[in-house]
């Protein structure tokens, strides 16, 4: 019997977060405005992809290699209030430097890329009644940071868009109940598949997802609640 299996001996990680807000007003309009740095450093040693025979015997090393990454993430994220209205524009720029080291290549390699991400996002928000409350929520993120992918992709198309849309609303018929209902869109520009047996990525192509999401959440005293949480996804292309 055969079997492939991952393992990751040792590795370290370690960073920061920082943040500060500021409240300000302009006639009848209310604002906060939000802005945060962070960071993050790891450092992953032995990543290992192994053929082994009844678990224990070793026949075939398939991966094995060093990954290191930082992260280094700015954002900036005002909010403004006027009435029954609130509107969030918001930017992240994220850097990335991935380093990935091959200890199986015959000649000890070591691959690393750069890239440099910007993430706007806007949201939202009315409160139609004092128990009910509509918002519709975009954003732009990324897919996979995974520094194996990364490497392996050599520049190309490396971080692909995701692009996320929410419409829905939040609204409570009681004190103690509250349901939150929104649809959900979600467009990647390109999705990688990992090949567990080889080892290897592969380019999946576009996707697009989208559905219903429903919450639900009953609360009868204050020390006991339940909620019910069920998404179904909508049929369609890509």
């Amino acid at each position: 019997m055969g079997i492939r299996s991952g393992k990751l001996r040792t590795g370290r990680s370690s960073g920061w977060n920082s943040s500060a807000e500021h409240s300000f007003a302009c006639g009848p309009v209310d604002g906060l405005l939000q802005a945060g740095l962070q960071f993050r450093y790891d450092d992953i040693q032995d990543n290992t992809l192994t053929h082994t025979a009844n678990r224990t015997e070793l026949v075939e090393e398939i991966r094995k290699g060093d990954v290191r990454e930082t992260t280094v993430g700015l954002y900036v994220e005002p909010q403004f209030r006027y009435g029954r209205w609130m509107v969030s524009p918001g930017l992240r720029v994220d850097g990335f430097d991935f380093t990935y080291t091959d200890q199986i290549a015959r000649e000890y390699e070591t691959a690393s890329e750069d890239k440099l991400i910007l993430s706007p996002k806007l949201n939202i928000l009315f409160n139609a009644l004092p128990t009910l409350q509509v918002y519709a929520k975009s954003g732009k993120g990324f897919h996979s940071n995974d520094t194996r992918v990364i490497t392996a992709q050599t520049g190309r198309a490396i971080l692909p868009a995701a692009w996320g849309l929410d419409l829905g609303f939040i609204w409570k018929p009681q004190p103690s109940i509250m349901i939150n209902t929104a649809f959900w869109h979600l467009d990647l520009e390109q999705e990688f598949v990992y090949v567990g047996d080889e080892g290897v990525i592969e380019p999946g192509g576009r996707t697009r997802r989208r559905g219903v999401d429903l919450s639900v959440r009953y609360q009868p005293l204050s020390w006991l609640y339940t909620s019910l949480d069920a998404t179904c996804p909508c049929p369609g292309p890509g």
